[in-house]
């Protein structure tokens, strides 16, 4: 893996500047670098080791009154406890409010199983439908670069769209299924899935459904021009008349 280096490199940072070896081992991650989301700041690891902060590495089992219990049996007291449990991110929920064609909604689709899209931006069996930020488009960049991508693609299609005289499209099935494959395919071999961690891009299946496998210039790339070949195209019907002259009377 190519970041097994960085991960060696990173870990001899740390011990450069944690130097107490119990807060070292706490703070030290078991698994590859990159596997979870990089937190870049330079305060992070000096407020760890400020008198006034101590550091429990086990999960929060209960709260009894003003003390945190933790699952290793540790208890705390505080004054303010706050909940940073995150976001909803594998099943989103615009799903609960989106219905396909064939009338079924999103989130009832999605229940049993990860969300899937063509290339982040286009849903099956939803017409003219776009989704931003949507499932297997993150990359390790910023979100509103991403969004950026996908608006170009999004104009693109509307441009499209319009000069052609299109009414409605959707994304092919087997457009949608054979990108899912080969994104499914790919992001094994990527940290993601292989570096040893339990992350958010990871459902309770273990199914990576929010990463996208390449680079984002691929991605970039990708989303550069909307390809109609992809979708299944109606368009708005012409009505035009025939003028014809008709014949002139001879006297």
């Amino acid at each position: 893996m190519l970041l097994k280096p960085f991960n060696t490199l990173f870990k001899h940072v740390l011990k450069h500047q944690v130097h107490d070896p119990i807060l070292l081992k706490k703070v030290t991650p078991n698994f590859t670098i990159g596997c979870k989301r990089l937190l870049f700041a330079n305060n992070y690891y000096p407020a760890l080791q400020t008198d006034n902060t101590t550091v429990i590495a086990s999960g929060l089992e209960r709260v009894e009154g003003n003390t945190v219990i933790a699952s290793d049996g540790t208890r705390q007291e505080v004054d303010v406890i706050i909940w940073g449990t995150g976001f909803n991110v594998s099943h989103p929920p615009i799903a609960e409010r989106v219905v396909n064609q064939n009338g079924q909604r999103l989130s009832d689709l999605w229940k049993d199983s990860s969300p899937e899209a063509y290339l982040g931006t286009m849903i099956e069996n939803v017409p003219n439908g776009f989704l931003m930020l949507g499932p297997n488009v993150l990359v390790y960049d910023s979100f509103v670069s991403l969004a950026e991508a996908q608006v170009e693609y999004i104009v693109d299609s509307l441009k499209q769209m319009n000069a052609k005289n299109i009414s409605k499209f959707t994304i092919k099935s087997d457009v949608i299924a054979k990108h899912n494959r080969q994104v499914q395919t790919q992001i094994q071999k990527t940290v993601f899935n292989s570096g040893g961690c339990k992350s958010y891009y990871l459902d309770e299946n273990g199914r990576n459904f929010a990463a996208w496998p390449w680079s984002l210039k691929k991605l970039r790339q990708r989303l550069s021009t909307f390809d109609f070949n992809d979708y299944d195209v109606q368009y708005h019907q012409q009505t035009s008349q025939s003028i014809v002259d008709a014949p002139k009377e001879i006297v």
